[in-house]
Formats: structure tokens, C-alpha cells, sequence
């Protein structure tokens, strides 16, 4: 029985149970020269192997965008040292890195990629790998340059330094502006050693990276210091010397974005009740006014096309969709299944990321027949590939469908019937123009759900509907309550903090930011006011005046400040048929939104 035979039987039995920035760093902060990678080049060179071109997107809508901006020019530039004239004494390849980096290169990469170029295995500076493993080896270095403290950067120096191997690769990642002064001093440091030991200067990958074609993180963390000041001191401008710090470090990522893509957009931005949003708007302007600037002193001319609105916004202006379940495949494995989602080449990606969770079974029994219909024109190496992708989906579908009991399906149903409800309100409050009326829980929620819960069910799934509850009540959930609707073993005192905090937070930005106007989620509802035109100046005015009088561009980049959570990532281009493109500090889900506002009670 072949592979595509057996798979067939798996899903049909009802029995079972269901590059970023670039260059070589010669002389790290005085000659930092830009190598811009133009798409068609991307293409065409030879130095990207078949293996290579397998990962590729295949289909139209793939072939523009942050594809070959985030994660597949850091598999170029990665893979790009595999390329090198092989070592008859080379034994293999490991890889050390910090914690941030790996997360990096998680996203950009797949273990199958990187196992074909003989990489065993990856270790993190804290394992301490000894040298009598490495001799042999090539070892190749992920470093963070900038999220990490003086004793972190000392340590991985001193590894770098004392390390024995056959040969050696650095990749700096989340570099910030080499010409700050902490950075460059780090880089200095770093260019020291590398002379020593006579290293091939380290490549810089990082400001950003993504694991869709649309979709482009740019930070190793969600930034909600914003959040976090506004619940200690709610009064305070939010204009603090770390915030800043902040703000120039993404601005200054977004200019290396658009750079790449060799675009100038026109920038509107938020107006909400702290300057961040604006703030990163000017940076950034400032930061590609000043490429062009140089260029032109420097006698190389280039016109920067000028196709993208780039829409600033921040995470305070939708704290509802992060903590919802999610319901589409992609969202639910990561931040539901706490899983990584199993990446192949963006055509098959593409067919699961965002399918509904109830289509998931049938969209993989019709990949299965595709597949085994088409697997004679594969190469075994690309069987290999297809095989590993599918059955790792097999296996994460089955975790799936058991964890969607009956239970589960209504708690699914009763959060969908209060954002239904919630957005119906806020319909009539927008044609009446009132506030939000208050509503009884009880009519959408029955008091006895509490009660019937399955013993096995997550307290925090319950408490997360509670939350969403709050926005439509426009009340604060108290101890009692919890207790009589939950039940005593799915609730504790801190639960009881945490649901309330955050739900009072959420209901008074809600108030602060005027989205009394739009539907949730946000995002979605934001991209719909931008194609129609009915987006209003007052809200979302331009960074430079100047910019008003623009001809209206063609495609639509929206930054989210604060992260950017998994329910949000079926609204880029891909799935829209529209050219949109969403870039965030980084990711967020339901578990680290609450961790991170309010980390003595998680």
C-alpha cells in the first residue's frame, strides 16, 4: 500500500479519532551599503538550487509582496553558505543561536529545508556544545544584536571566540540601526573577532520575517508598553524615553521594508490617545527621506515607485479579536493546539492555512486524492517533502477534531452569537449615532452553560468568553459571578483579577480610541474602508500634508503596533484577492496578551 493509499484510508476511516537587509558587514557601522535584491534576480539566480525553488509560492498572487522580502530572502541568505565548494572533511552542520533568532528562523524555515543540507541539529547558546562535537563541523551562528542584555552578548561572543569547528557562519538578526551607538559598538566587538579568527564577515538578516506571503514581522515581541503604562497610569502622554526607543527601532524596520520593495507610500496613521502611532509615521518618512537624500549626494538615482497606503494603527483599538477562538485551521493550530503550523511550499500552505476547522477533514481527504493523483510526475525528494507535510497535518487534525466535542462547539457558538450581537449593536448605535446600549448577558449566553461543561475543558477557553461577553454588557465581570457560572473548579480568585482587569481595559479603549464606528474585527473592517474610500481624515490623517493631494494607490500595507493576533491573518491579500499586506512588531495570541499586560497574576 503506497503512502497516498494509506492516507486515504486515515481520513476516510470514521473510526479513527479524529532579505531582508542584506549585506556582507565589511566595516560594521561606516560602510553599512544596502544590497537590494529585486525580484526577477531572486529568480533568476543560479545560485538557488531545485530544492530551493520547491519552497517557492506557485501561485499568481505570490509572486509580489513580502515573499521574497521576509522569509524568502532569509532562506536565501541562509542557504546561501551551503552553496560554497563542499569540505571533503566537513561531517555536518549544527546550528546556535539565542532564543529570539530561533523563533526567527522558525518561521522562515522548515526543518525538512534545512535537514537536506545536512544541518542535525540546533542547539541555543545556553546548552553549551563543546567543542570536541564541533570540530568537524560547520556550525553556523544565529545572533541577536539588539534584543539581549550586556552579559547575553559577552556570552555568545565568547563562544564565537572559543569555538573549534571546521568552519563558521554568523547571521545577525533583529539589527536595529547599525549606526546607534550601542549597536555599533556590539558590531565592533563582534568585527574584532571575526578578524582573529579569520571568518567570513557575518551576514545581516534580520528586520524582519514572516511565514506568509502577505504577512511581515518585524520584531522578536509584541510591544504593549503602551498598554501597559496606560493601566498604571492612565493619565500619562505615553511619551516616555523607552517609547520612543520603540518607535524609532520599528520605524526604522519599516523604512528597510518598503526600501526593499522599492517603495515610497503615502502614510496615514491612527489618532488615538497616545503618540506612538504618529510618531513611527514621521520616523519613517524621515528614515526614507534620508535614504534619498544620500543616494542623490552620493550620484546613484533611483525612483521609488509609489503603489502602497501604509496605514498605522495600534493594538488598542481592537483588544476583542486577540482573545477570541479561533475557527480557521491556520489560527487554531497555533493558538489553540499551541502547535507550530507544518510549513511546505506556499501552494500547498496555501490550499489549509485558512480553511474553516469544520472543512478541515474533507480539504485534506481532497489533498490526499490531489496528491496521489499527481505523485508519479514527483521526484522522490519531492514526495518525501509532500509525504512528510501531509501526514504532520494527519496528525495535528486529529488533535483537532478531539478536542471539538459537543462543549466545545457551543462555547464556539455562544462567543460567535456575542460578536454577532455586538456588531449588530454597534450598527444601530452608528445610525442613531448613540453610545452602545448595555445588554443582559443572558441574552446570548444561557446561565447554565456554566454548569454542563466537560471536566476536561480548558478553565481559560471559559474565562476568554467571559471577556468577550464584557464588550457587549459594557460591565465588569465580579468573583461571584465567575464563580456561579463557572463553577468552583474552573475558577480561582486570579482568574477572577485577570478577567476583570482586562475586560475594563478593554471596554475603556474601546471608549478612548472612537471605534465606535466599526465593526469587529477591526482589521477587516478597516481594509473594507480603504477600498471604498470612506475612510475618514479626522481619524486617520496623513503624516505630511503633502501626501493628501496624492493620486490614490493601488495597494494597502496596514502596521500593526502591538502585535498581531492569529484570528487577524486570513484578512491579508492572498485570501482577499486584494493587495494587502499586514506587518506587525510580531504575533500574539490569547495566552501571551494576558501574560504580558498583567504578568504577576498569569
Amino acid at each position: 500500500m503506497s503512502f497516498f493509499d494509506f492516507l486515504e484510508k486515515s481520513l476516510f476511516n470514521p473510526s479513527r479519532t479524529q532579505r531582508s537587509i542584506d549585506p556582507k558587514l565589511s566595516d560594521c557601522g561606516s560602510n553599512f551599503v544596502r544590497i537590494r535584491i529585486r525580484l526577477n534576480n531572486l529568480q533568476e539566480d543560479d545560485n538557488i538550487t531545485s530544492d530551493m525553488d520547491l519552497r517557492r509560492c506557485e501561485d499568481e498572487s505570490s509572486k509580489e509582496g513580502l515573499v521574497k522580502i521576509s522569509s524568502e530572502i532569509f532562506r536565501y541568505r541562509f542557504l546561501s553558505c551551503f552553496e560554497q565548494t563542499p569540505d571533503p572533511n566537513l561531517r555536518g552542520r549544527i546550528i546556535i543561536t539565542d532564543k529570539q533568532s530561533l523563533s526567527m528562523f522558525r518561521r522562515a524555515m522548515d526543518w525538512l529545508t534545512i535537514k537536506r543540507f545536512g544541518v542535525s541539529c540546533i542547539f541555543t547558546f545556553q546548552d553549551k556544545v563543546s567543542n570536541g562535537l564541533t570540530k568537524n563541523l560547520q556550525v553556523i551562528y544565529l545572533i541577536n544584536t539588539t534584543h539581549i542584555s550586556d552579559s547575553e552578548f559577552k556570552q555568545q561572543i565568547a563562544d564565537v571566540r572559543r569555538r573549534e569547528c571546521r568552519s563558521c557562519c554568523i547571521f545577525l538578526t533583529y539589527i536595529t540601526d547599525p549606526f546607534h551607538v550601542e549597536t555599533t559598538n556590539r558590531l565592533a566587538l563582534l568585527q574584532k573577532i571575526i578578524t582573529m579568527k579569520s571568518l567570513s564577515s557575518p551576514w545581516i538578516v534580520g528586520a524582519f520575517h514572516g511565514f506568509d506571503p502577505w504577512i511581515g514581522l518585524i520584531d522578536s515581541q509584541a510591544n504593549l508598553s503602551y498598554l501597559k503604562q496606560y493601566i498604571s497610569q492612565p493619565s500619562s502622554s505615553q511619551d516616555t524615553l523607552t517609547n520612543r526607543t520603540i518607535c524609532c527601532r520599528l520605524a526604522f524596520r519599516l523604512v528597510n521594508v518598503f526600501e526593499q520593495m522599492n517603495q515610497f507610500p503615502t502614510v496615514r496613521y491612527m489618532k488615538t490617545w497616545h503618540p506612538h502611532n504618529h510618531l513611527i509615521g514621521q520616523l519613517f518618512v524621515k528614515g526614507l527621506n534620508g535614504l534619498k537624500e544620500k543616494r542623490r549626494k552620493s550620484g546613484e538615482t533611483m525612483d521609488y515607485q509609489q503603489d502602497f497606503l501604509l496605514l498605522i494603527i495600534d493594538r488598542s483599538v481592537d483588544l476583542l479579536t486577540p482573545i477570541l477562538h479561533a475557527t480557521y485551521y491556520h489560527a487554531f493550530v497555533e493558538q489553540e493546539l499551541e502547535t507550530s503550523f507544518p510549513h511546505s511550499s506556499d501552494r500547498l500552505d496555501s490550499k489549509l492555512r485558512n480553511v474553516h476547522i469544520n472543512d478541515i477533514k474533507d480539504r485534506l481527504a481532497s489533498l490526499s486524492r490531489e496528491l496521489k493523483a499527481n505523485h508519479y510526475n514527483m521526484s522522490i525528494k519531492q514526495q518525501e517533502i509532500t509525504m512528510d507535510f501531509v501526514r504532520s497535518h494527519l496528525e495535528i487534525s486529529q488533535r483537532l477534531m478531539a478536542k471539538m466535542n459537543d462543549d466545545y462547539r457551543q462555547l464556539l457558538l455562544l462567543e460567535q452569537n456575542v460578536v454577532d450581537t455586538l456588531n449588530q449593536r454597534l450598527d444601530k448605535s452608528q445610525s442613531k449615532g448613540v453610545k452602545l446600549p448595555k445588554s443582559r448577558f443572558s441574552d446570548t449566553v444561557h446561565s447554565q452553560f456554566g454548569t454542563k461543561i466537560d471536566s476536561d475543558m480548558n478553565p481559560s477557553d471559559l474565562h476568554r468568553l467571559v471577556i468577550a461577553r464584557s464588550l457587549l454588557t459594557r460591565s465588569f465581570v465580579g468573583a461571584a459571578y465567575l464563580r456561579k457560572l463557572l463553577g468552583k473548579k474552573k475558577f480561582t480568585y486570579k482568574d477572577s483579577s485577570i478577567i476583570s482587569k482586562y475586560s475594563k481595559l478593554m471596554i475603556n479603549l474601546f471608549d478612548l480610541s472612537e471605534t465606535l464606528s466599526f465593526r469587529f474585527p477591526v482589521l477587516s473592517h478597516l481594509i473594507d474602508q480603504v477600498y471604498s474610500g470612506l475612510l475618514a481624515e479626522d481619524k486617520f490623517p496623513f503624516v505630511e500634508a503633502k501626501m493628501k493631494t496624492a493620486a490614490p494607490r493601488k495597494k494597502l500595507c496596514i502596521f500593526v503596533l502591538g502585535g498581531l493576533s492569529y484570528n487577524e491573518i486570513q484578512y491579508s491579500g492572498v485570501e482577499l484577492n486584494r493587495d494587502v499586506v499586514l506587518i506587525s512588531d510580531n504575533l500574539l495570541t490569547s495566552k501571551n496578551i494576558l501574560s504580558s499586560l498583567y504578568p504577576d497574576e498569569a
